[in-house]
């Protein structure tokens, strides 16, 4: 919608609560776009839902670097930067009537009230922080899951050795039981035939005697 410039869509979004410092891929939020293509209606209600000009993008960039002269000018008066009085006239007349009187009001509240830039500087500051802070938290919580996920993995691991080894026993004794029975029965055979032997000869001798 940013970059579509569809100011009425982006309002709405932001009335709905939509985060006006979401980022992008390139770490960019809505009002680097706004920025960028000169939309001075969208910057300055992105500014009022509180969009932060400091923010940098992975480039190292902040939204004033993409403004034109005018654009900046609109978003340092919203910082409480005095720019001048004919280009704070130039940049609020590129505004939209119905945009620069909500705009103007914004800035005599916050002209009214000094530090209120810097109080939303440290708000957003403390909200950057609070998020940096869960980001901790989550990539904690996320190499607690790998290490506990790891574990049970080297459990399951050795489980399977454990079982793989006492298969393994299992079949050395096997073997070992049945060559035992072969070499019993290999006894027994020799002990049949040599008394069969015995018994032959023994009858032969009886018959010559005979």
């Amino acid at each position: 919608a940013v970059k579509k410039g569809d100011l009425q869509k982006v309002s709405q979004l932001l009335k709905d609560g939509v985060d006006p410092n979401v980022e992008d891929a390139m770490g960019e939020t809505p009002v680097f776009k706004a920025a960028e293509r000169h939309f001075s209606d969208l910057v300055a209600v992105l500014l009022m839902h509180g969009a932060d000009t400091a923010w940098e993008n992975k480039a190292g960039s902040n939204p004033l670097d993409y403004a034109d002269v005018e654009t900046e000018n609109l978003m340092r008066l919203y910082m409480g930067e005095d720019v001048g009085e004919e280009d704070r006239a130039v940049s609020l007349g590129m505004l939209s009537p119905a945009v620069r009187g909500t705009f103007l009001q914004a800035l005599r509240s916050r002209e009214a009230s000094p530090g209120g830039a810097e109080e939303d500087g440290e708000a957003e500051r403390r909200r950057r922080e609070a998020e940096e802070e869960a980001e901790r938290e989550r990539e904690a919580e996320r190499k607690l899951q790998e290490e506990e996920s790891r574990r049970k993995q080297e459990e399951e691991a050795e489980k399977s050795r454990q079982e793989e080894a006492s298969r393994s026993r299992a079949r050395e004794e096997e073997f070992e039981r049945k060559r035992e029975e072969e070499a019993e029965a290999e006894k027994k055979r020799q002990e049949e035939a040599e008394r069969a032997q015995r018994e032959q000869e023994e009858a032969e001798r009886k018959r010559q005697e005979a």
